[in-house]
């Protein structure tokens, strides 16, 4: 009996007092910071700022594109060129694309960010891995700011995407 009183005072000091060595804190869920270059016709000034919606698809196994973003802030736009996605879906690869909004004009998608492999992360328990099926916006235009979005080539925007822990 004493033997086993002393196993549950060591027990409890490990739980309560100094922590078991046993127990390993969990990694940190996966991220990836999104930043982008802002597009330089028409540009992005402070009487014409810009605000950017940031995309992302999860990508097929051994494709390298995607036909079908989904939208990550489109109801609050970045207000700067960085973005932080905290939930990537994890244990596949996945692109982002940036549109610029002048204006309320929403410009085209920019060409796509180099591809993340997110790792694997189990997460909560039971919880599935999201799935990306939905479409951008399409952009909005009318006759008069027809020519300024013709005018905003995305391609002079670049995307790059980096895995955080």
């Amino acid at each position: 009996m004493k033997k086993f009183a002393a196993v549950i005072a060591v027990a409890l000091a490990c739980v309560f007092i100094t922590g078991c060595p046993a127990q390993v804190p969990p990694s940190p869920a996966p991220t990836v910071a999104v930043s982008w270059t802002a597009p330089t016709t028409p540009a992005c000034t402070a009487t014409a700022p810009c605000t950017y919606i940031v995309s992302r698809c999860a990508v097929a196994t051994g494709a390298t594109t995607c036909a079908s973003y989904t939208p990550l802030n489109q109801t609050t736009p970045a207000a700067t060129t960085a973005f932080t996605d905290s939930t990537p879906p994890t244990g596949v690869s996945v692109l982002y694309v940036i549109q610029a909004v002048q204006s309320a004009q929403t410009g085209q998608p920019s060409p796509s960010s180099n591809l993340i492999a997110v790792p694997v992360y189990p997460g909560t328990p039971g919880a599935p891995n999201a799935t990306m099926t939905a479409a951008l916006a399409p952009p909005l235009v009318t006759d008069k700011q027809e020519e300024m979005l013709a005018s905003n080539h995305p391609s002079d925007m670049l995307v790059t995407a980096k895995l955080v822990r």
